[in-house]
């Protein structure tokens, strides 16, 4: 409760502040017309955590000794000022109270602002009344006041609601795109975990035939052990497999991606990871015509990882280029770079298991190789091509056969 008192008094205080602005549509009045009021409205349509009467009583009481010291800096009548503008937010508030106006949903805004331009009109004409100076030409201001209030209010509304709008969607963007990076990435492991898998069946068939084979008993009995044990992790590494295999073919059976909305998921996470790495390269995304992707798990893949590698043959300074053109009936995809480049023997040998040009020049050690083996995995399960030119630039280029497309234009994002 005290951090809610302590919300309506800051609240409240701008009330106050802003109810000094104003205009005196009749000089013979003491009626005024105020912004506080304006950001009152405000506040109690926006406000979740604002009780209406004690935040409309505390922004009157505030307003109203604000102004009597500015009324007594000026020589006017205090008490008349004290009394007039208090008896305005004291109505208002009554009147919000027993309506329950608040308490209606956020689907009935309109329904409210429309409610509290009337309130706003009787509270006006009651301190009017109390003051003795109600009249026609009063209550015509009374009411053009209202509506003009209403009206303000509603433009505030329909701006802040798009401005909210806004930053949910851009919230609920990057968490898409850190969903889809993070399913990609996990998609990548299954292939790894599969290869695993082939691996331990391997081992058991070679553990059974050395059991059956094996001359001494001892060493017979040691391969069974170790084929029964290399089928217990075999079966536990499916299980996996076929958990993560579940998850990702749900979401990605459930969803399609746009090409552009792949690129700009990439281009926010390439930019990042860039940025974290304290790196000195331009990377460029662009897009011709657009498609509707399936499989675009496996494009995360098969980007991210020739992405990653033209950043290590750049080093610390260079220019990346990913490009993506889509046709009628075929998408075409490259990824080039002004790094290190390859030599043109080693061409062949780039997507073999375990081959690396790259090694860790303090360590000696050389990289795993598996990146570029597992992209022409990825491009041969969707019946793509893969081709490789290097000189001054290195380029990769996939071609990948595609079912639905239409032309857009050219888009070009970075």
């Amino acid at each position: 409760m005290k951090s809610h008192w302590k919300l309506y008094v800051l609240y409240a205080l701008i009330v106050a502040v802003l109810g000094q602005i104003y205009i005196c549509p009749s000089p013979d009045s003491v009626f005024v017309v105020s912004a506080g009021v304006i950001c009152l409205e405000l506040v109690l349509l926006h406000g979740t955590d604002i009780h209406p009467f004690a935040f409309t009583v505390t922004s009157g009481v505030m307003t109203a000794v604000l102004r009597a010291l500015l009324v007594l800096v000026s020589g006017g009548n205090v008490l008349q000022s004290l009394y007039s503008t208090f008896t305005f937010y004291f109505v208002f508030a009554v009147l919000v109270q027993v309506s329950r106006l608040m308490q209606l949903p956020q689907s009935r805004t309109l329904f409210k602002i429309a409610v509290m331009c009337c309130f706003d009109a009787v509270s006006n004409t009651v301190e009017l009344l109390l003051l003795r100076q109600l009249s026609v030409r009063g209550v015509q201001l009374i009411l053009l006041t209202a509506l003009t209030r209403a009206l303000l209010i509603w433009v505030m509304h329909v701006f802040y609601s798009r401005q909210t709008l806004y930053i949910v969607q851009e919230e609920h963007q990057k968490r898409y795109a850190r969903l889809n990076q993070l399913a990609a990435s996990i998609h990548s492991e299954v292939f790894f975990l599969s290869q695993t898998s082939d691996d331990l069946e391997a081992l058991v068939r070679d553990g059974y035939a050395m059991y059956e084979t094996a001359e001494d008993p001892q060493v017979s009995q040691n391969a069974l052990a170790l084929s029964n044990r290399a089928h217990k992790i075999r079966k536990d590494c499916d299980r996996v497999i076929s958990g993560l295999q579940t998850l990702t073919d749900d979401i990605e059976h459930e969803h399609t991606l746009h090409l552009h909305d792949i690129f700009r998921i990439l281009q926010d996470n390439t930019v990042r990871g860039q940025e974290m790495a304290d790196k000195n390269i331009s990377i460029s995304f662009s897009c011709t015509g657009d498609a509707e992707i399936e499989q675009y798990f496996s494009i995360f893949t098969i980007l991210n990882n020739l992405i990653s590698n033209s950043v290590d043959a750049c080093g610390t300074n260079g220019h990346i280029d990913v490009h993506a053109e889509a046709s009628e009936d075929t998408l075409t995809l490259t990824v080039s770079d002004n790094g290190s480049g390859i030599e043109e023997d080693l061409i062949p040998l780039l997507f073999h298991p375990g081959f690396s040009t790259k090694f860790d020049p303090q360590t000696g050690e050389a990289a795993s190789g598996i990146g570029l083996c597992h992209v022409k995995n990825a491009v041969d399960r969707m019946g793509g091509t893969i081709d490789v030119t290097s000189g001054e630039t290195t380029i990769f280029t996939i071609r990948l056969p595609l079912a639905h497309s239409w032309e857009k234009g050219a888009v070009t994002h970075g």
